[in-house]
């Protein structure tokens, strides 16, 4: 465990590096005014990025640090409701963080599966991803948007 977060610790110090509150990061790491945090449960605030039916929405995700962290991907989720193929309930369907993932390897950081994260947002890919918004981005990408976009306007502010 003191090994766990001593990485973590570093992952933070580099992510102090990064101006937060500027670009589409706004804030990463534990919730320091819980008075009870747990050093393995994160916070993120990302913004929605530019093009995407979410630009203009601020998403939170919570993001679980298990003991095998960094051998297996963090567990991670949207707090506020999204309009996407790839997330059902908050629940993200993407390769990287499947806690069996080849892709995922341990020079990984969580920075890496946020970004990973705000690449499907960008990029919504109806293959792999729950049914019924996948239906609909092969069907009428249009509508889709449209309701991501009213969705981002309600939920993400």
């Amino acid at each position: 465990m003191t090994e766990l977060l001593q990485r973590l610790s570093k992952e933070l110090k580099t992510l102090d590096e990064i101006p937060q509150g500027e670009g589409l990061i706004l804030s990463l790491g534990p919730d320091y005014h819980d008075p009870n945090c747990d050093p393995l449960v994160w916070f993120c605030q990302i913004n929605g990025p530019p093009g995407s039916p979410y630009e203009g929405g601020v998403f939170t995700l919570k993001i679980t640090i298990t003991d095998d962290y960094p051998n297996k991907p963090p567990l991670i989720e949207f707090v506020t409701p999204i309009f996407h193929p790839n997330v059902q309930n908050g629940k993200i369907c993407l390769d990287l963080l499947e806690s069996e993932s080849s892709q995922w390897k341990n020079s990984m950081h969580i920075q890496t599966a946020v970004f990973a994260i705000l690449q499907m947002m960008l990029e919504a890919n109806p293959e792999g991803g729950f049914e019924e918004v996948s239906k609909l981005i092969v069907r009428d990408r249009p509508k889709w948007f449209s309701i991501a976009e009213e969705m981002t306007r309600k939920h993400a502010k």
